[in-house]
């Protein structure tokens, strides 16, 4: 196209934001079939092409392989629109190993076998490779990290030469565990094909005996201490990001200036390692990258001995659920795409975020789950653009199919353990025990849809069901289990000030979820929570005193109880449920959001929970009175036959019975007592009522109902089609409401 004046001009012109391939025999669509086979796609690192890949370099697409003597490494980079959009890369400038002939394959000897990282930079469009020879033969020193003082290993031996050569974990990720004194410079060097480290490929640092006169040398570990620090060193030769990670194993006394990366690693369900302070002023300071590592076992995700690797008796075996989801969080934003380790995003392994966005504006509607995904997960299928934000709870899904103990293609080299690194976008800087503020939710998160008829159809009202739903994580790297001590109180972060009174914490053995009671609830770092709460949630370390009993009486002036109802069959907990009578001023005795929490049944387990209204809790927190307050307990029940009803942990400076309007047994469950009854399989919402006695002061003061007291029965009365109690001669309606 031309203007009036003759001189040709481009119209609509946009930036290229589709595939790039990498067209090369080594790969499975080989020279021209490049577009259809998943294989020749070039994988973007940002982490490769920006400054922090300050050695050797740098390149924004990869794609690495394993290539054998004879194979053709001639390459060139295509996309949708041209065969070739670099130039041809065939030898390497001036063949500096000696490996390729004139014609771009590998010479036949063994010895040239090679994983091979083919590169391209979108800048320059220049294209390169680099070579590191395999695993199997450790005395090729086919991956070398070298100090400049004494290293020691896992067990605090010197290493022999300051020289320690890798191990091969997968997918092109090499690793190991040292010890360290702060000031420690490194280098890594691969010596492919030859075992003349003169003639190595340098990839931090270059050839010298002379530490000083090496400015490319990288310092692993700041401070100017003498101690020895636990450090893990991993290099993953895609994106050439050489990692050295102090592992948390000693407390933090006073400030430490630890210039380095800092890793949290969790295996499987089990506590991360985290954090810990010797008092509330010390700090982690300096701190550079921080990586979240969720390591997974070849056995345990098998259900196997890790001794003799045979099948683990059905008693010790783990569930589907616990081995294959994982409830995540990190307390720093992660871009998807920076995640590494083993396995292809989207086929072993894939993240989910929770809608509850989509759950306000479209309400959670049973029947549509039979011709739409109703959970209100969404899968993450497009990892480059999405980012996993600072202490919201994500859910992590493996492929166990693919991950079979016996699939040696996956579990390459006789590897144990596989990880997955989830990299904080920014460096952190100062880890402390300082305060965070969660941000409010929206009016958006407040669902208006409401299609109940008044018949029978209160599932049709979604206004509270759906409102004010999110999946949150710990703003922390310190947990209870930290040693942090003040006196005979243990130091342990929690939201402030009631802010989360109930929460949900998924069950691993059954994918269910367990309603709990923040105050004294053990907070795990890098895991996740699913709360009914919009407004801010304000967390802190603070004093946590053990205590075996969770209903109590904080101050004469703020009066809080909190106790919880079990329900048990043949001696096992099916499911439990929470009051709570407090003098806080956001309480009503209607249902109140960021106090009382709206029941999610679980089915394939009995299920029970206390009614607000008509709507279903699995906690209900009310206004504390002087008078006796009556509360409908509810059931559902998945299979007909015997359950018990407890309260397990007692309670203090209050009188708590259960009351059978069918028996007319009254069972005093603050005295420990406990009521077992047969049902039948389905809703049970009008039988079981909890009374709750005056609230005194002291003990002394009360009163406790026995199953003997007769004199005391409530009655209940259906008049119009209304349910009312009469106890003592005072009528109330079917929420414990005086008339």
């Amino acid at each position: 196209m031309s203007n009036n004046s003759g001189t040709p001009t481009i119209e609509k012109v946009a930036l290229y934001t589709g595939n790039y391939y990498i067209r090369v025999d080594a790969v499975d669509g080989k020279w021209y079939d490049y577009k259809t086979n998943p294989d020749n796609l070039m994988t973007y690192s940002a982490f490769s092409e920006s400054d922090e890949n300050s050695f050797g370099e740098k390149f924004s697409h990869y794609k690495t392989k394993w290539c054998t003597q004879g194979t053709n490494v001639k390459f060139v980079i295509a996309n949708d629109y041209s065969l070739c959009i670099s130039d041809t890369l065939v030898q390497d400038a001036g063949n500096p190993f000696g490996n390729i002939d004139t014609h771009g394959n590998i010479n036949s000897d063994s010895k040239y076998n090679a994983n091979i990282r083919f590169m391209w930079n979108r800048h320059t469009n220049k294209v390169s490779r680099a070579y590191v020879a395999a695993a199997s033969d450790e005395g090729r020193k086919f991956l070398v990290l070298k100090a400049n003082k004494t290293i020691q290993n896992e067990s605090g031996h010197a290493i022999n030469n300051n020289e320690v050569v890798f191990q091969d974990t997968q997918n092109w990720l090499y690793e190991r565990t040292i010890k360290v004194q702060p000031g420690t410079l490194v280098k890594l060097y691969a010596c492919y094909p030859d075992l003349d480290e003169t003639k190595a490929q340098h990839f931090r640092g270059k050839y010298s005996n002379d530490f000083t006169k090496d400015v490319t040398a990288v310092q692993i570990l700041g401070g100017n201490d003498n101690k020895w620090y636990t450090m893990r060193i991993v290099y993953d030769f895609k994106t050439n990001r050489l990692m050295g990670a102090w592992v948390p194993d000693q407390n933090i006394d006073g400030n430490f200036e630890i210039n380095a990366d800092v890793m949290v690693i969790r295996q499987h369900q089990e506590d991360a390692t985290c954090i810990t302070f010797a008092d509330e002023q010390s700090t982690l300071a300096e701190v550079k990258t921080v990586y979240g590592v969720i390591r997974f076992n070849r056995w345990t995700l098998n259900n196997r001995s890790t001794s003799d690797h045979e099948v683990l008796p059905v008693q010790n075996q783990k569930s589907i659920y616990e081995r294959a989801l994982y409830f995540i969080s990190f307390p720093f934003d992660v871009h998807l795409s920076d995640v590494f380790g083993f396995g292809t995003y989207g086929t072993h392994w894939v993240i989910s975020e929770y809608n509850g966005l989509r759950r306000a504006q479209r309400g959670y509607f049973e029947e549509d789950c039979y011709t739409e995904d109703c959970t209100n997960w969404d899968y993450i299928w497009d990892p480059s653009n999405f980012t996993l934000r600072a202490n919201q709870g994500y859910l992590l899904s493996l492929d166990l199919d693919l991950m079979k103990h016996d699939n040696t293609s996956f579990w390459a080299h006789d590897i144990q353990q596989v990880e997955l690194f989830f990299p904080s976008y920014a460096n952190v800087e100062t880890i402390a025990q300082t305060s965070y503020t969660m941000p409010a939710l929206g009016k958006e998160y407040e669902c208006t849809i409401n299609h109940s008829t008044g018949n029978n159809d209160s599932d049709r009202d979604r206004t509270v069901k759906d409102s004010f739903w999110r999946c949150i994580g710990v703003p922390s790297f310190a947990d209870y289990n930290s040693t942090l001590t003040d006196g005979t109180n243990a130091i342990t972060w929690q939201p402030q000030n009631g802010d989360i009174p109930f929460l949900y914490e998924w069950n691993v053995s059954d994918n269910s979820l367990m309603v709990r009671a923040a105050s004294k609830y053990k907070f795990r770092p890098t895991y996740a929570y699913l709360v009914q709460n919009g407004q801010q949630i304000h967390w802190s370390a603070v004093n946590t005193k053990p205590s075996s009993i969770i209903a109590r009486q904080r101050t004469e002036a703020e009066r809080n109880y909190e106790w919880k109802i079990a329900l048990l069959s043949g001696g096992n907990q099916e499911d439990q449920t929470f009051l709570r009578i407090t003098d806080n001023e956001n309480v009503t005795t209607a249902f109140d959001f960021n106090q009382d929490l709206a029941k999610e049944f679980n089915y394939g387990r009995g299920d029970i929970y206390t009614l607000i209204g008509y709507e279903r809790a699995a906690a209900n927190s009310m206004p504390c009175s002087d008078e006796t307050t009556i509360i409908p307990l509810g059931l559902n029940i998945e299979q007909a036959g015997d359950y018990t009803i407890s309260m397990p942990e007692g309670v203090e400076n209050i009188g708590i019975t259960l009351v059978d309007n069918e028996t007319s047994i009254h069972t005093n469950l603050s005295a420990g007592q406990e009521y077992t009854l047969t049902l039948n399989k389905g809703i049970c919402e009008n039988r079981l009522f909890i009374e709750v006695s005056p609230i005194q002061q002291s003990t002394t003061d009360l009163e406790y109902t026995t199953e003997d007291t007769r004199e005391q029965t409530t009655r209940k009365m259906l008049i119009d089609g209304i349910l009312y109690l009469i106890r003592d001669g005072v009528i109330y309606d079917a929420q414990g409401h005086r008339l």
